[in-house]
């Protein structure tokens, strides 16, 4: 069982600095991930409901990002941007699509399986 997200700002912001300092192949795998949601229906409130994970899908846009990471390294792009911008499109699935914790609260989910998550740095942050 999951939570909807409810956190405080500051809480946030503390996951946000953590998957900021995810090693790279984290973040190529839980993009890839989020990119291979395939979606259908949407919810009562209009939103996008991810009906299934496409391992086809998973396995070519994990490519695609481990070969821009590449060229990128190959162009000089230092290996902290080349991860904040992984981290960024991360952040953007996590913060406006997925909206998910743990059972508890305890932990930020930067996929939509759950698989890839941040913990929260205090559990005080907890919007009450």
């Amino acid at each position: 069982m999951a939570w909807e997200l409810s956190h405080a700002p500051e809480a946030l912001a503390g996951a946000r600095d953590r998957l900021y300092k995810k090693p790279i192949g984290w973040l190529l795998v839980c993009l890839a991930e989020n990119k291979a949601q395939i979606f259908g229906e949407v919810d009562e409130d209009g939103d996008p409901v991810a009906d299934y994970f496409c391992l086809e899908t998973y396995e070519l846009e994990y490519e695609k990002l481990k070969q821009t990471d590449k060229e990128n390294k190959a162009e000089g792009v230092g290996p902290q941007s080349r991860k904040d911008n992984l981290a960024e499109a991360i952040w953007k699935y996590a913060e406006e699509d997925i909206r998910t914790t743990d059972n508890g609260g305890r932990n930020m989910h930067m996929c939509f399986s759950g698989c890839h998550s941040i913990a929260f740095p205090k559990q005080d942050m907890l919007d009450k």
